[in-house]
């Protein structure tokens, strides 16, 4: 266990990431922490909550459309931070939004998966996804590329199949 990060380093990721919503206007931030970056460390992860839900708003006519996602979230928490599960699903439907984080290989790029053809099929996906969106939540897939940003075969073709599946059932998702 290491260190706990000091009032320094609290400040400079708060800056950091206002300046990241401030130049950006992102309508969604996702942490990989548990409640909030620096939780029972300081009040980093409150602030930078309040700033961007209160810097949505303009965005969007008065509208609120942020959408925080975080790990960890117990059901209070629910209500203002969307839980983002890696690699998992609930196993019934959620009374608040939340979502899933996963890969069709792992989160980098690892040759031998496409050598291997081990990369999650589209019907695979589909059908997570369908389960998925029947329990309230939304699915962000991973697509790993390689070291040059390009997709390799396998990929694009898991690609053109979602994509044309989702031209025909993309309302019963979205909807």
């Amino acid at each position: 266990v290491g260190a706990k990060p000091g009032p320094a380093y609290g400040e400079r990721f708060f800056q950091r990431t206002l300046d990241l919503i401030e130049k950006y206007h992102p309508d969604l931030l996702s942490f990989d922490d548990p409640v909030l970056p620096l939780n029972g460390v300081s009040d980093v992860g409150l602030r930078l909550a309040a700033d961007f839900y209160n810097a949505d708003r303009p965005w969007h006519a008065g509208r609120l459309e942020a959408v925080l996602n975080t790990q960890g979230l117990n059901e209070a928490q629910r209500r203002c931070l969307v839980w983002d599960i890696e690699r998992g699903t609930p196993a019934g439907i959620e009374p608040y939004p939340w979502q899933i984080d996963t890969s069709i290989g792992n989160w980098a790029y690892q040759r031998s998966l496409f050598e291997q053809r081990r990369y999650k099929s589209p019907e695979t996906v589909i059908h997570m996804l369908a389960d998925i969106v029947s329990k309230n939540g939304n699915l962000l897939l991973n697509i790993p590329l390689r070291g040059d940003g390009t997709l390799d075969g396998a990929e694009a073709a898991f690609l053109e199949v979602m994509t044309a599946w989702m031209k025909v059932n993309g309302e019963a998702i979205f909807g």
